[in-house]
């Protein structure tokens, strides 16, 4: 119960698998949140996972209570959950759109809109939003995902702008390329050299929330040294 809490909500087999590692390794209780079951074995870094969809506020209330009930009170939020889609915009119907800004946007709204609570009362906290370039450009194609990431921005600076006067550190960052992993790989013949490397951006994660309250980061963009921007 002595050691700080970080929740992660959303654990892919990259970022999510980096920043429960690293966490973890920094002295962090590290609990995750997922639509889709997790086998211990993948994440042994991980204290407890729980499943649920991020943007059902009754799922999220219980189990951000069950937390700092059985692990101790959330010092740190870290969302990472996203969903893309690549799709024509003629040929991208409304539910398909819809299904997006839920995993993007309205997950994000709800499960911090619970881990907020307690940490008002409590006049600490951290919370980091996952960006992507898409949050910054809205690409052909990408109409959906960028919508939907421009919306999460939107999201982490009004909070912060909220909330930062009541000593929570709120942010956002822009990940400016593809995170290196079996994804990127498969579907975009993506190699290591080119690619953001998932831990060095955990890493990242942990300066930020490590801050001093008198120099705070608000928004960071992260990006391979060989990315065009």
């Amino acid at each position: 119960m002595s050691r700080p809490v970080a929740l992660v909500a959303g654990l892919g087999p990259t970022l999510g698998t980096a920043l429960s590692m690293v966490f973890t390794g920094a002295g962090y209780r590290v609990v995750a949140v997922s639509r889709t079951p997790k086998p211990k074995s993948e994440f042994p870094s991980i204290a407890q996972h729980y499943r649920a969809d991020l943007s059902d506020e009754m799922a999220m209330l219980t189990i951000v209570d069950s937390i700092e009930k059985k692990h101790g009170p959330i010092e740190v939020f870290l969302y990472s959950a996203a969903e893309l889609l690549i799709k024509p915009f003629m040929q991208t119907d409304p539910g398909e759109f819809e299904n997006l800004w839920r995993s993007n946007c309205l997950g994000a709204m709800v499960s911090a809109r619970c881990c907020l609570k307690p940490m008002l009362q409590r006049g600490k906290g951290s919370l980091l939003f996952t960006g992507a370039t898409a949050s910054m450009r809205g690409a052909a194609r990408f109409s959906a995902f960028s919508s939907s990431k421009f919306a999460l921005r939107a999201l982490a600076q009004s909070l912060a702008r909220e909330f930062g006067k009541e000593g929570l550190h709120i942010g956002h960052v822009i990940l400016d390329g593809l995170l290196w992993g079996p994804q990127s790989k498969e579907r975009f013949g993506a190699e290591a050299e080119t690619c953001i490397k998932p831990d060095e951006v955990a890493r990242a994660y942990l300066n930020f929330v490590q801050q001093e309250r008198s120099c705070w980061t608000h928004e960071l963009d992260l990006r391979p040294y060989c990315e065009k921007w």
